[in-house]
């Protein structure tokens, strides 16, 4: 939307077989959700309805959370693949645990911005990954790298999982 000489981006959508234990974990947590719902449908909804929303919300969330963490090996094949091309990527995600992980991985040629890094490291982060060959990774959260950042050395975006607002549209 703002440099309209790039040319049109191209969307893949890669659907991803959550590991095991990930798939484990989520089908408990799943379940526990599926039996919270019961439970409250039986409840009078006057004593429900002020807390339901955010129980909802943070259940879904765990869900999504643990789908998140499940992902980890296909997301670190999919950047080893762009970077051994000698490309640069952009990997977001909402959540801290996968982003650091995967840092954790390709730490020699990888930065990250999250909510908790300092507003200095920041710049820093940003001015190597843009000039810098050796850096090929930006690990950024949705929210704490998503706006006022110039990341134009990638051709290559990869979102572990969208943020909340993106579900459903």
């Amino acid at each position: 939307e703002v440099l309209k000489e790039l040319p049109k981006k191209t969307f893949i959508n890669l659907p991803v077989e959550l590991s095991a234990i990930s798939r484990s974990k989520y089908d408990l947590a799943l379940n526990d959700f599926v039996i919270y719902l019961r439970d409250v449908k039986e409840k009078d909804p006057s004593e429900i309805n002020k807390t339901i929303q955010a129980e909802k919300l943070a259940r879904l969330n765990e869900l999504r959370q643990i789908s998140s963490e499940g992902k980890m090996a296909s997301a670190e094949e999919v950047i080893q693949n762009i970077i051994d091309s000698g490309e640069k990527i952009l990997v977001f995600s909402s959540y801290n645990l996968p982003l650091k992980t995967l840092h954790d991985k390709f730490y020699n040629n990888s930065v990250m911005i999250i909510g908790e890094t300092p507003e200095l490291d920041r710049k820093k982060a940003v001015e190597d990954f843009q000039d810098n060959d050796n850096i090929k990774i930006f690990f950024g959260g949705t929210l704490s790298a998503s706006v006022d950042l110039t990341l134009t050395a990638a051709n290559n975006v990869l979102f572990i999982d969208f943020p909340f607002r993106q579900i459903g549209r």
